[in-house]
């Protein structure tokens, strides 16, 4: 929900030939608006990354493109680097190609709204109402949620460390000043991101050390 930036999208569809996951991974390309030797890129260098600092952040590059050109933002066509990845019915790798993309995205969504889809979708109650969301959308975050316990499943069997270190957020008065914290919950919303982004790594490090 307090999200600053948007700079990841993921989209699944199934192959109906081969039943095949196909896995699309998409990054924002900050990079096409900083050109190797531009004025952006010399001060981005400077700063080395975005500081986010509790209800402000003081970003690497200018909030136009931070926030704005680069940022994958609803309905908006954006530049990605992407990783489209063919993965079997059990979730083993077949193909893996990667690509200067445009993208538009479709559904902004947070982790509460996913996994109250989720857990109405499932028969248990969810924390909050869910948004209203076309069926094809809806349909997707179940192919998600199925994709990502398979992923998840055959990381542990390889060996996988799951460090289950639970995170703070604090909580803010009308002032500002910190007045509690709680433990961020982390649930499949959450493993549903990290299965991907770790697919889409893997992919990248194993096309990496082949090279």
């Amino acid at each position: 929900i307090d999200a600053r930036d948007f700079d990841d999208a993921i989209c699944l569809m199934i192959d109906p030939k081969s039943k095949h996951w196909q896995l699309g991974v998409h990054i924002a390309d900050v990079a096409h608006f900083a050109p190797p030797g531009s004025s952006l890129d010399r001060e981005a260098r400077k700063r080395g990354t975005s500081v986010y600092l509790p209800q402000h952040v003081i970003p690497m590059f200018p909030e136009i493109v931070s926030n704005g050109l680069a940022s994958l933002q609803q309905g908006k066509i954006r530049y990605v680097k992407s990783a489209i990845m063919d993965l079997t019915p059990t979730g083993q790798k077949a193909d893996v190609r990667f690509a200067n993309a445009v993208i538009k995205t479709r559904r902004r969504f947070t982790y509460e709204e996913v996994s109250a889809v989720i857990a109405q979708e499932e028969g248990r109650t969810p924390d909050m109402t869910p948004p209203a969301i076309d069926d094809d959308v809806r349909e997707m975050l179940l192919r998600m949620r199925d994709l990502a316990m398979i992923l998840h499943k055959r990381r542990l069997k390889r060996g996988s460390l799951e460090l289950m270190m639970p995170e703070i957020q604090l909580e803010y008065d009308d002032q500002g000043k910190v007045s509690g914290a709680h433990f961020r919950k982390h649930d499949i919303s959450h493993t549903i991101v990290e299965e991907f982004m770790l697919a889409a790594n893997e992919a990248v490090a194993e096309h990496l050390d082949r090279k």
